[in-house]
This record gives structure tokens, sequence and C-alpha cells, in this order.
């Protein structure tokens, strides 16, 4: 599934309510922030319009849908490379980090959370991330015209060859 961002919503999907709403505090003056409790909700609320999506703040263990099935969804219907998971976690084991960062998350936040801290962590993955779109999106666009370039190169060389010919 191929998404364009268009939009500077944050999804946090954590089961503590607290850890929710500072994080929406923290975001909410600059991004429109969708909360969920769980990783079911927070899916359906993906599913709606990924397109809105900026970046996701995950908990790895909550009910429902944990955040580790959460990051596998969203890998099987390719949303992981085009939106950015950052998990947030009070598990600081190494084995969790590094099986976090190898199924592709951008990033790995602690709790207790440091407002300033995780604020500068996300804009830094949504910014590189958005550097990432427009690279590509110029690749795509290079792509073409040197196709274009080259067909019209072989079609003026057959022109040639052709007059040429005769």
């Amino acid at each position: 599934m191929r998404v364009m961002i268009s939009s500077k919503s944050i999804l946090i999907i954590d089961d503590n309510r607290i850890t929710r709403l500072l994080l929406a505090k923290i975001f909410s003056k600059d991004y429109e922030v969708l909360q969920a409790g769980d990783g079911k909700t927070g899916f359906d609320l993906l599913l709606q319009d990924p397109s809105k999506i900026c970046t996701i703040l995950l908990n790895l263990n909550m009910p429902i849908m944990d955040g580790w099935e959460f990051i596998d969804k969203m890998k099987e219907l390719d949303l992981l490379k085009a939106i950015p998971v950052i998990i947030v976690t009070a598990e600081t084991i190494e084995e969790v980090e590094t099986k976090a960062l190898e199924k592709g998350v951008s990033d790995i936040v602690n709790t207790p959370i440091v407002p300033k801290t995780v604020y500068c962590r996300v804009q830094n993955v949504i910014s590189a991330n958005h550097h990432k779109r427009n690279l590509e999106a110029a690749a795509r666009d290079l792509s073409l015209r040197l196709q274009k370039s080259n067909e019209t190169m072989i079609d003026t060389l057959s022109s040639i060859i052709e007059h040429r010919s005769m």
C-alpha cells in the first residue's frame, strides 16, 4: 500500500492513559493528536486514513493487540515504510530494542518521558521521513525524465539511420 503523507497527525497508542495524555500535551500545539488505548483501536484509526498520520508513538505491551503485532500488521500492508513508528517503552532490555529496530521502527523513547527530548526526537524522525519521501519523489521524476530522453534519442537515431538508408 503506497501512502502519501498529507497531514500533520500523530497517532499515540498506549494503554497507559497518563502516558497518552502527556504525549498528547507535548504534541497538541503543533499536531492533530489521535489516541488509542490498545493496538487494535490504534490500527483501526490508522486504517481510516493512513495519509493523515505523519508518525506513530507506540507502546509494546498492551491488551487486545500488542505493539509487536501492530508493527507486523503495518509491515504486511507496507505501511511501515511510509509512516515512521517510534516505540515508547519502559523496557531498556537490549534485545527488545534490537528486535524493534530490526522490525523497522524508526526510534525508541524510554519512559519516564522527558518532554523536550521526546519532542526533538519525534521532530527528527518526521523530518528525516519527509526528506526521504522528497528524495524518492525526485528520483522517480528523474527516472521518468531520463526514460523520455532516451526514447527521444532512440527515435532521433532511428530517423537518422532510416534517412541514411534511403
